[in-house]
């Protein structure tokens, strides 16, 4: 079975034919997701060193969230999901101003230096190691050391 890029009726078309195991598969990987930070025991997070990671947000990019809402029975719009989508970015840009500060309620130097909305819906940035758990306090799904995500061809 090969997929194309879905639009909003084949993916109905293709909701309507899942198996009874593909729709439990489909619900289990949405129960199964792990939240929250995800990185290697090997950052000293007390450390000050620059360190480079992605972090998602928990809003689905379109295509995803069209399936998910879906499978509840709901609708939802390609305007609806990138509205979602750009407010997740929006927040999180004004939110980091307010959390990463340091002991002496100084802003931290990071950068945020690439937003992904299509395939992700995150960005990738470089913080401090000792601001990493202040990354929680936004809207963030999961946050990963940047160098432990692999690309697969």
């Amino acid at each position: 079975m090969s997929f194309e890029p879905a639009g909003y009726s084949k993916v109905e078309d293709i909701l309507a034919n899942l198996t009874p195991q593909q729709r439990s598969a489909l619900n289990q990987l949405s129960t199964n997701e792990s939240t929250g930070l995800q990185i290697s025991s090997d950052i000293d997070q007390n450390s000050t060193k620059q360190t480079s990671v992605i972090v998602q947000f928990a809003n689905q990019p379109v295509k995803v969230a069209q399936i998910e809402a879906s499978i509840q029975g709901q609708t939802l719009s390609s305007n609806e999901a990138e509205n979602l989508i750009d407010q997740d970015h929006d927040t999180f840009k004004q939110d980091v101003d307010q959390i990463l500060i340091d002991e002496k309620n100084k802003k931290v130097d990071y950068e945020i230096t690439r937003s992904y909305k299509n395939a992700f819906n995150g960005v990738s940035m470089s913080l401090p190691a000792n601001q990493i758990k202040n990354l929680l306090k936004t809207i963030i799904y999961k946050i990963r050391r940047l160098n432990e995500i692999r690309r697969y061809n």
